[in-house]
Order: structure tokens, then C-alpha cells, then sequence
């Protein structure tokens, strides 16, 4: 279950940070107990990132990201693209390599949509958002 103190533009972004960390776990052949073994990270909170149920803190996220060899930054720029696309699935998204870091970097700290580098993130409506 989402926080209700979450926006529904901060759950589809949950949703999709957790998806793409499973799709990346499970590119690499690992469970989720081996991931756990290599982050340090929680079981719990390993499942509730995964299942988009709550965003992990900057600390858990880069001992995920070192478990699975990925680089932090370039996980947030394809997230936050990703985040974009979920949102607006009609929409272009075409943004320069430095913006997707900002942009995933911006997302992943809840900046307001207004301070977003890549611009606002057009919500389209709720039955169309899918992961």
C-alpha cells in the first residue's frame, strides 16, 4: 500500500524506481535474498522499493546500486525518463544526457514539478498510467 501522504505523480515514480531495480536484479540472476546479502539493505525494505510501496533513502539506494554494479546517476536518468513516460505515455520524451541525470536526480528528491530540468511531468489520467 502507498503512503497516503504521497502524490499520486510520487507513487507512479515509487512504482517505477522499484520496477526497474527488480528488472535489474533479476538481469543479474539474482533473488532477492542475494541482494539483500550484497546491499546490506533490509528484506522488508527490499520488498516495499520493489513492489513500489515506498522509496528507499539515498543511503539504501547507492548500496543497491553497488549490489548490482549499476551507477547511481545513470539509474536515476533512465528512471526518471522511464517516470516520464509512464506519465504521459503520448507525450516525446527527449531530453540531452545531462538533463536525464538532473531530471532523475530532481525526481528522486521530490523536487516540486516546477523545478524539474527536463520541465513539468504531464500526468495523464489515472486509468492510463501503467508500469
Amino acid at each position: 500500500m502507498i503512503r497516503p501522504s504521497v502524490s499520486p505523480q510520487r507513487a507512479v515514480y515509487q512504482q517505477v524506481l522499484g520496477a526497474h531495480l527488480r528488472e535489474l536484479r533479476k538481469q543479474r540472476g539474482f533473488r532477492g535474498t542475494e541482494l539483500v546479502r550484497r546491499s546490506g539493505v533490509s528484506t522488508a525494505l527490499v520488498c516495499k522499493v520493489e513492489k513500489g510501496f515506498r522509496g528507499p533513502s539515498a543511503e539504501s539506494l547507492a548500496a543497491l546500486c553497488e549490489a548490482l554494479e549499476v551507477d547511481m546517476l545513470d539509474l536515476l536518468a533512465e528512471v526518471g525518463e522511464a517516470h516520464r513516460r509512464a506519465c504521459n505515455p503520448d507525450g516525446a520524451v527527449t531530453v540531452s544526457a545531462y538533463l536525464r541525470r538532473m531530471d532523475g536526480l530532481a525526481l528522486f528528491a521530490g523536487l516540486p514539478d516546477g523545478c524539474l530540468p527536463g520541465g513539468p511531468v504531464e500526468m495523464a489520467s489515472s486509468e492510463a498510467v501503467s508500469i
